[in-house]
């Protein structure tokens, strides 16, 4: 709560209720003290949160909100023990947190401790979600410090109240609720509370990772953005662009970046929050639109060539050395005339400063490319001729991006889960830092190798089918090897989760789609369809439906155009 007249009249020393001996204002907001006291029956410490004077309806109203808090129970949150009134003064018995508030820690704590408050809050926010509560006033006056433990606890207060409540209270204290929003709740509140659409003004959860955000800057830096303007109505009224030159932690800095994104669909949940603390790589760092003329960003010149530079060079000297091992002993160049007569797996392994990189020896052979039976860019039915070569057995992770690019585009951040959101020019400017830094020559799969090792079908006898699965692995049991519309609850997952295909190739069905190096053509005709430049994306991706991650479904996209659902995996000769 911030530093404000108390809206009581009590002193130290006065007995409130019959029973709590009080003893420290600990802080005052716009419609309550909060005090800590002594529990005369219990000789036990506590916090008393004391609200303006309220008529029966509106004690009983905030007698009911508590009530549904009751069942709530996590270490990052401060629920009251219970509620009670004294005469038309309703009350809060709490536990005591005497760390007090972080609005005392206002641009004094360090990198550290901040993480710490991150990994602390996304996790009391996670647990309010899923129970399906919106915060509504997050803010450093709301979260307390619990420092009775080893190591202070951050804990999230102040939740539950509805709107409604809030403006009864208000009025209670004669402030008007406009103005009261705004010395409250305004200078925290993101840009979609001050939208002139009544359903954009909703409280939401991704309100809250901006109010926590915008929180986490007044910590960093010892100011809000733009002082006493509300950073909200800001970013949704004018050209504004947010400085970020003061956070020198560059993953800290990334994570309130992405806090604080106009757009609240460009905000991560609560629990994506929590992984981005807990992961080993950054969070994307990247120009961000907000309402069509907003930009949120980090004000840095340096350029990314530089960048990667000192990234790999710090790994050298502080992180136990950037390294490539290559199994050059088991790694043989294709052979354009090899057929598979029986197949036995071989994977080599690249490592690439601890991130392995497993690629699968697909052997050459023929097969019938496209399907009769399908669209008509799969028609007509082409035999083709493979030459051997390598596929990487999982998509691209962001992990193994990171580590090459010091990046994440990905929409959802998780080291397992496959890098998305790149267009081809970006998987070429992966592929270009990947071949420099291991002297190999990695590309992307041409078309007829991306369908020739996604519908392989081992012979029982030895040898590969020349017409395969329908499906990558399977022509019938599609869930248990892919992600896709029925399954996936329209989300990215981890690599690997599902079954390999008989190559041991996982995921070349759905999860997401994957560039291929080829510009589009028509089968029929061979050649790219005019005014089109376009190249191929094959495999299908989590929310396509059954008929569209088929081995034998095209897609395409312009070459510089990146969407959620685009990933891509790696091929060698």
């Amino acid at each position: 709560m911030s530093e404000k007249k108390a809206i009581h009249k009590f002193k130290a020393g006065d007995v409130f209720d019959e029973r709590y001996i009080l003893e420290k204002l600990m802080g005052s907001g716009g419609f309550a003290d909060v005090w800590k006291a002594k529990d005369k029956d219990t000789n036990s410490s506590i916090a008393l949160k004391i609200y303006t004077n309220l008529d029966d309806d509106g004690i009983n109203d905030l007698a009911s909100e508590y009530t549904r808090m009751q069942n709530l129970n996590h270490t990052n949150i401060l629920k009251a023990d219970y509620f009670a009134r004294w005469g038309n003064i309703p009350y809060l018995v709490m536990k005591v947190c005497e760390g007090g508030s972080l609005s005392k820690k206002v641009g004094c704590i360090d990198d550290t401790e901040l993480m710490h408050v991150i990994q602390d809050i996304a996790e009391g926010l996670t647990y309010l979600h899923q129970n399906k509560i919106v915060h509504q006033d997050i803010k450093p006056a709301n979260i307390l410090v619990d420092t009775r433990g080893d190591k202070p606890i951050y804990v999230l207060s102040d939740f539950g109240i509805s709107s409604k409540t809030k403006t009864r209270l208000s009025h209670s204290v004669n402030i008007n609720s406009k103005n009261q929003g705004t010395s409250m709740t305004e200078a925290y509140a993101p840009p979609e509370k001050f939208s002139s659409k009544r359903e954009d003004r909703k409280p939401d959860r991704k309100g809250d990772i901006f109010s926590f955000g915008i929180s986490l800057y007044e910590l960093a830096c010892g100011n809000l953005p733009f002082d006493d303007l509300s950073t909200g109505r800001e970013l949704l009224h004018s050209d504004v662009e947010v400085d970020f030159s003061e956070i020198k932690n560059e993953k800290l800095k990334r994570i309130i970046q992405l806090c604080m994104q106009p757009d609240k669909d460009s905000r991560p949940s609560a629990a994506e929050l929590l992984n981005m603390v807990k992961s080993e790589n950054m969070p994307e760092d990247k120009k961000v639109t907000g309402h069509g003329k907003h930009t949120v960003r980090v004000r840095d010149n340096k350029n990314n060539t530089t960048k990667l530079f000192w990234f790999l060079l710090s790994l050298v000297i502080f992180g136990g050395g950037l390294y490539c091992l290559i199994n050059k002993k088991n790694f043989k160049e294709g052979n354009d005339s090899e057929e598979s007569e029986s197949y036995v797996q071989k994977v080599d392994t690249f490592t690439i400063n601890g991130i392995r990189l497993e690629m699968i020896r697909i052997p050459g052979g023929s097969f019938k490319m496209g399907s009769n039976d399908g669209d008509a860019n799969e028609k007509p039915v082409q035999n083709r001729q493979v030459s051997s070569f390598y596929l990487s057995k999982y998509e691209v992770t962001q992990k193994l991006w990171f580590v090459i690019m010091n990046t994440n585009p990905s929409t959802v951040i998780n080291d397992n889960y496959p890098v998305n959101n790149v267009s081809w020019d970006d998987c070429q400017l992966f592929i270009q830092k990947l071949n420099a830094l291991t002297g190999r020559n990695f590309r992307l799969p041409t078309e007829t190798e991306w369908e020739y090792a996604s519908k392989a079908k081992l012979k029982p006898e030895g040898g590969i089918e020349t017409v395969g699965y329908k499906y990558s692995g399977t022509s019938t049991d599609l869930s248990d090897y892919a992600w896709y519309s029925v399954n996936s609850g329209g989300k990215i997952h981890a690599v690997g989760s599902k079954k390999p295909n008989d190559f041991g190739l996982y995921d070349m069905s759905g999860n997401v789609i994957e560039w291929c190096q080829d510009i589009y053509t028509n089968y029929s005709t061979g050649s790219p369809e005019i005014g089109k430049d376009e190249r191929v994306l094959r495999g299908g991706f989590y929310g396509s439906d059954a008929s569209s991650v088929k081995s034998t479904s095209r897609g395409s996209c312009p070459y510089n155009q990146a969407m959620e659902p685009f990933g891509f995996r790696l091929c060698l000769q």
